[in-house]
């Protein structure tokens, strides 16, 4: 490939290639070819990955995949019915969204080599770029560029696919936790009337009880709703969403410093402690008046990481679930990438362990918010 001089270069600073961007793939066996063309897309701002045979950029092409290419540049030399095989190949397995730029420079447009001819028959192949050389600077930089930003569309819309998919299999959980939390709170209600009419001592006094509970347990619904509308207290979000089912204050035991969690947090966060809330109070420590809960959070000094901890106590003997439910589900996993969690159907107790991220959780500055 004949280079062009280089008055005819652009006439800018050269950008800093962006490390956190896919190479341009340069298809080119001669060594003078390859020099050239390396200068002209680093003069965009791109970083490059040399190929010297058809091989080579099959073996980088299977190893990488196509989503770590930006484009393709291929000189003349390069493209043999070899390369055009790779090409279709590669070409036939890009998902949807993808379509790999390619810009052929050949010495005659209208007698193209054979991997142009091979891409020229494939069905629904994408259309590539034909540039007779010597090709000036100037029309090499502005192609280099405008391939460049096409493939990043390429990038944005595939981003936004996964974010779509991600979003969708998001609301269909939160669909089969609607109606998992509808038969809760029906077996809630049925226990904390129970409850009530044990412990009353005339219809006055159970009338009394009985609305103060279901006000509490409406409340701790509303507040579930609008959760991750706000960064939220980590003691209070437990207290609102435990309490209502617990007999008394002193069922619940909250312990440890004033932290504040992130928003998205804060709703998976109030999933998990619904769950938790609503299984103690139907199978566990919070179904008998005896029984505890006893939250802990103390922040990891090695990691940064909170350390969470629910367990209970009192309660009747555990027997762990022969099949994993949705709610099972909720409580070990269901934490927006921002923890890992644990559970233990330990005979004594339901024992939960999470480990949240430094960057899902603050320390407070109100030392009031601390835990009581």
């Amino acid at each position: 490939m004949q280079d062009t001089h280089p008055s005819s270069a652009p006439n800018k600073a050269v950008p800093e290639p962006d490390a956190n961007s896919p190479p341009v793939l340069i298809l080119a066996p001669l060594d003078a070819d390859a020099d050239a063309l390396s200068r002209r897309v680093a003069a965009c701002g791109l970083s490059v990955q040399v190929c010297d045979s058809a091989g080579a950029l099959g073996a980088y092409l299977d190893a990488n995949g196509p989503e770590r290419v930006l484009f393709l540049v291929v000189s003349q030399e390069g493209a043999n019915s070899e390369a055009g095989r790779v090409l279709d190949r590669t070409l036939s397995n890009e998902p949807s969204w993808a379509r790999l730029p390619i810009v052929f420079l050949v010495s005659r447009a209208q007698r193209l080599p054979p991997a142009c001819r091979i891409l020229d028959r494939k069905e629904h192949a994408p259309p590539f770029i034909v540039l007779e050389r010597p090709a000036k600077a100037t029309v090499l930089h502005r192609v280099f560029e405008a391939q460049a930003e096409a493939r990043r569309r390429q990038f944005e819309t595939r981003d936004l696919l996964d974010h779509l998919a991600r979003e969708e299999e998001r609301r269909r959980f939160l669909l089969s936790e609607l109606r998992h939390r509808t038969r809760n709170s029906l077996a809630v209600l049925q226990s904390l009337f129970s409850m009530s009419v044990r412990r009353a001592k005339d219809l006055e006094s159970f009338a009394r009880s009985f609305a103060v509970r279901l006000r509490a347990l409406t409340d701790a619904h509303v507040s579930l709703t609008q959760e991750g509308s706000a960064l939220r207290n980590l003691g209070d979000l437990l207290r609102e969403h435990v309490q209502p089912y617990a007999f008394s204050s002193e069922q619940l035991r909250l312990s440890g410093p004033a932290v504040t969690v992130s928003e998205r947090l804060a709703f998976d966060l109030a999933l998990v402690t619904h769950e938790l809330a609503t299984n103690a109070a139907k199978y566990g420590a919070l179904s008998v008046e005896d029984g505890r809960v006893d939250v802990t959070w103390e922040p990891d000094g090695e990691t940064g990481e909170l350390d969470l901890v629910w367990k209970e106590n009192g309660g009747p003997k555990v027997e762990p679930p022969e099949r994993q439910g949705l709610g099972t589900r909720v409580i070990g996993s269901f934490l927006a990438g921002k923890a890992s969690a644990a559970l233990d159907f330990a005979e004594d107790g339901v024992a939960w362990h999470a480990r949240i991220d430094p960057d899902a959780f603050e320390m407070a500055e109100d030392p009031r918010s601390a835990a009581q």
